[in-house]
């Protein structure tokens, strides 16, 4: 384990994690930078480092936020010089002031990453300390960045959420490019002193009860770059009122989010209460409405194994209704709904709102669904709405199969010579199916010696385009797969088929 400059680096942490038999195991690198993993078994692994004041990286992984490569290890294999370098982390700085251009004091400036998220450009969290107080010079350092396109936005009491360079709407912000190990300087801008009001209601649960959770105010852009976290977030009092302060007129979406329920025993998590609504901001604030949430629907069933039924066990599986529309329902992954089937393989997820498909969330490597159907009706591929108990399902069945076709294979430059850093993604020549959480959209990175494998993919005709290098999740991005269906490669499974393909590299 090295710095960038191949210097050593000790004290660094390792996560080992298994990708069939689910092992993990932990290191830290010693004076020398060196690390080892005794007594593995046959397994295909994901190498971690991290270290304070350094990017965090996955073996493999040579651009920010793109995925490590795996590492194949055989029975009995040694595998040596399994390297990681280490990049510094990066900084913002600049000077937060007023309309006269006099330093604020104890502004709080807060830094996203932008990133392609659930359908769109989101503002994503970053980890390191993004958000601190000015000093009494108005200047802000935001430290422990990896590289990427950032946001900025600053608030102070009196002042409006400013966005950087100095804008109240959010679809006029700048972003800020931050490279490798790079200190951005001078990124200034001034707050915007107007009148701010309050967006203050009721907040019910669906027994007509005080809430027990929280209200969230974000802004509403649904053409452009949205929020993940809040910009607002307010208790429910005893008597269920919330009160917003400091808010600029603008478009906002408000969502009330009730505490979630305990795990049961049997391992279900079901959802809290949950709505939204939007709200238009005026210059007199809004007041005096409820929201009221609801207990969500519950969809319930069985899975049905097509296939060699000793390879798969139940206590393996864990399902999810995955969310196409995060206004409509909570944003984050710890706060959806999931199961683990009953030994009899019968599930219910409960507390459903919003536009939802059911997908795996925990599965043994080569299983995949195969079919969702609901009184005779294929419903794989189909967002359902939840919401209300009138909303639930029963009697689903879910087909999941380890027979599902695969694509593996090498990749070569356009003199033939074979490559090892790439990314496949294997799409649908069908559009409509470039969507959130489809079965016809998939991805990998290569293991070690450049060789690629692409599983549970149903019956299709596909493009399979390797890429130099692929940045987050803009590969589900259907402006960023368009371009490729030129050069990609084209092929077309059968149920269970495994083809072989050796598409060439595409630079970006």
């Amino acid at each position: 384990m090295t710095r960038a400059d191949g210097r050593a680096l000790p004290r660094v942490f390792l996560r080992l994690s298994g990708t069939q038999q689910r092992l993990t195991r932990f290191g830290t690198t010693d004076e020398a930078g060196r690390f080892e993993f005794k007594d593995l078994p046959a397994d295909s692994f994901m190498l971690s480092a991290e270290k304070k004041g350094y990017v965090d990286l996955e073996y493999g992984q040579i651009r920010p936020f793109e995925d490590g490569r795996p590492i194949r290890l055989a029975e009995g294999e040694t595998l040596e010089k399994v390297d990681i370098k280490l990049p510094r982390t990066s900084a913002i700085m600049g000077r937060v002031t007023d309309e006269n251009d006099e330093p604020i004091q104890w502004a709080g400036v807060e830094v996203w990453r932008v990133e392609f998220f659930a359908g769109r450009r989101r503002l994503m969290p970053v980890s390191g300390e993004t958000t601190l107080p000015t000093n009494d010079l108005g200047r802000y350092r935001s430290y422990g960045l990896p590289p990427g396109q950032y946001l900025l936005s600053a608030r102070a009491s009196g002042y409006a959420p400013t966005y950087f360079p100095g804008t109240l709407n959010l679809a006029e912000a700048l972003l800020v490019p931050v490279g490798w190990s790079q200190d951005v300087p001078n990124i200034d801008f001034s707050l915007i002193r107007t009148r701010t009001v309050h967006v203050s209601g009721m907040a019910l649960d669906a027994s007509g009860q005080p809430l027990q959770g929280r209200i969230q105010l974000s802004p509403s852009n649904p053409a452009g770059i949205s929020t993940v976290e809040p910009l607002f977030t307010a208790s429910v009092q005893r008597d269920a009122t919330f009160d917003f302060a400091n808010v600029a007129p603008g478009d906002y979406l408000l969502q009330a989010i009730g505490n979630r329920p305990n795990q049961s025993p049997a391992g279900d998590r079901p959802e809290g209460e949950f709505a939204s609504r939007y709200l238009s901001v005026g210059g007199k604030g809004v007041g005096g409405f409820t929201v009221q949430t609801s207990k969500g629907s519950t969809v319930s069933g069985r899975i049905v194994i097509d296939g060699d039924v000793s390879g798969l066990r139940y206590q393996d599986v864990t399902l999810v209704a995955s969310s196409i529309d995060f206004d409509r329902s909570p944003m984050t992954l710890g706060l959806l709904a999931s199961t683990r089937p009953r030994a009899d393989w019968t599930f219910e997820l409960v507390g459903l709102t919003g536009l939802r498909v059911l997908r795996f969330l925990t599965a043994p490597i080569g299983w995949s669904i195969k079919a969702i159907h609901l009184n005779g009706v294929d419903i794989t591929d189909t967002p359902v709405t939840f919401g209300t108990k009138d909303q639930s399902l029963t009697d689903v069945e879910i087909v999941v199969t380890n027979r599902a076709a695969e694509v593996s294979g090498s990749v070569t430059d356009e003199r033939g010579r074979p490559i090892t850093d790439y990314a496949v993604i294997v799409f649908s020549t069908d559009q409509e199916r470039w969507s959130r959480e489809s079965r016809f959209l998939k991805y990998t990175r290569p293991s070690q010696d450049g060789s690629f494998v692409v599983r549970g993919l149903p019956p299709a005709a596909y493009f399979v385009a390797a890429v130099d290098w692929v940045q987050g999740n803009e590969w589900q991005d259907p402006t960023f797969l368009q371009p490729l269906t030129a050069r990609a490669t084209r092929i077309s499974l059968s149920d269970g088929q495994k083809a072989s393909v050796s598409p060439k590299l595409i630079a970006r």
